[in-house]
């Protein structure tokens, strides 16, 4: 895994407090591989897992990076270049590959290369389904690819805390101190925002969307959670998660301490 300390080390605040520089020194952000010792038919040998850090705590879990994740991250890219290339409604389609299973020592960031360069505005994708199948970890993974290569993201987590990735810094965010206008100088225009919707977070913040930033929403098919989609001055596109294979779940069962959502 690939770890990295941006140049931060007195904290400060910037536009009336609402960001403030914060110390990630020695964070791993590339998924690493385990062995899984099975015998079970189709069970992969080796799964990849990464660390989505508290940063308020510092507590670290392990979280394994289900296919779906990698594949459905070069799924969106694609649907990005094709929407650039013919604005008009097309589908996310999502192409299994065999990525995780044939990659070596280092991980395939999807983001990696030409990749790095598709960026969207204006527009938003909701990924939706069932509790329990990967929602919230699918977030916290592209947020750990896109730091990993320097990449604009603001990333609001299912707790009170949001965060902003810019310039190999991350910045704690207090959405409640800024407005859209502060946010709209803040973020580059290429900034990917991943809101994490339940309870605490519930809707997308209009001062989020009114910036035209591309918005990814974690959400259960809830009216509550989903308010913003007829609201945002773009149009809103869904993703729907698929099930855990059994394979996928037996491969997470026997990875001690790594959590599966």
């Amino acid at each position: 895994m690939t770890s990295i300390t941006p140049s931060v080390t007195v904290p400060s605040t910037s536009l009336n407090g609402a960001f403030t520089p914060w110390n990630l020194a020695n964070t791993e952000l590339l998924p690493k591989s385990v062995d899984v010792k099975n015998s079970y038919p189709g069970v992969p040998k080796k799964v990849w897992i990464f660390d989505p850090v508290d940063y308020n705590t510092k507590k670290e879990r392990q979280t394994m990076v289900r296919q779906e994740y990698h594949d459905g991250v070069i799924a969106i890219l694609q649907w990005i270049q094709k929407m650039k290339d013919s604005p008009k409604d097309h589908p996310i389609v999502i192409t299994p590959s065999k990525a995780l299973e044939q990659a070596s020592e280092v991980y395939p960031n999807p983001f990696m290369g030409e990749n790095m360069n598709i960026s969207f505005k204006a527009a938003g994708i909701v990924v939706m389904e069932s509790p329990g199948i990967g929602k919230s970890p699918f977030l916290n993974y592209i947020w750990n690819l896109r730091c990993h290569l320097n990449l604009p993201t603001l990333y609001i987590p299912a707790n009170s805390t949001s965060w902003a990735w810019k310039e190999n810094k991350l910045f704690r965010v207090q959405l409640s101190s800024c407005e859209t206008e502060d946010l709209d100088e803040f973020l580059p225009e290429n900034t990917w925002c991943l809101v994490d919707s339940n309870q605490q977070v519930g809707d997308v913040p209009k001062k989020i969307y009114n910036t035209l930033r591309f918005i990814i929403q974690a959400s259960l098919p809830r009216r509550d959670q989903l308010a913003w989609v007829s609201h945002a001055p773009f149009k809103v596109f869904y993703f729907a998660m698929q099930e855990w294979s059994d394979v996928e779940f037996i491969a997470g069962l026997i990875v001690p301490g790594a959590m599966t959502n």
